[in-house]
């Protein structure tokens, strides 16, 4: 696991790698994750992109951007990275497949329907995170 300084580095030295990063904000139940790699390997000194997606847990809408290294948000600088090959793929599902897919243990989130069942199910996720050590909890 790395900072995030550390994955920009490590995505310098090694361009075929990319690494991704999740962050939770628990009173929103948001979860959000950014993916950093190379675009443009002649460009050693500003090839670096950071693709963001995230939202709320069981809403079908939610954030998709591109950041350069100077615009990204304090989020991304928060988040946990880890080499992106060693977890499923996880762009273009919503927050809450995206937390049922880094941690499969959790009920498939398409079987819950009920309000008190989500919020159960974000709460487990989060207890999961924060022990697992993958994910930055942020306020």
């Amino acid at each position: 696991m790395m900072s995030f300084d550390e994955a920009v580095t490590a995505a310098q030295e090694n361009q075929k790698n990319a690494y991704i990063g999740f962050v939770f904000t628990p009173e929103i139940q948001w979860v959000g994750w950014f993916e950093i790699s190379t675009v443009d390997e002649d460009e050693p000194d500003d090839n670096i992109s950071i693709h963001h997606q995230g939202g709320v847990i069981f809403s079908s809408e939610g954030e998709d951007e591109y950041y350069r290294l100077e615009d990204v948000p304090e989020a991304a600088r928060r988040a946990i990275y880890i080499l992106s090959s060693t977890v499923p793929q996880m762009t273009d599902f919503t927050s809450d497949y995206v937390l049922y897919r880094l941690f499969p243990d959790l009920p498939d989130p398409e079987t819950l329907w009920e309000k008190t069942e989500r919020n159960s199910y974000f709460d487990t996720a989060l207890q999961i995170a924060v022990h697992s050590g993958l994910v930055a909890v942020t306020c």
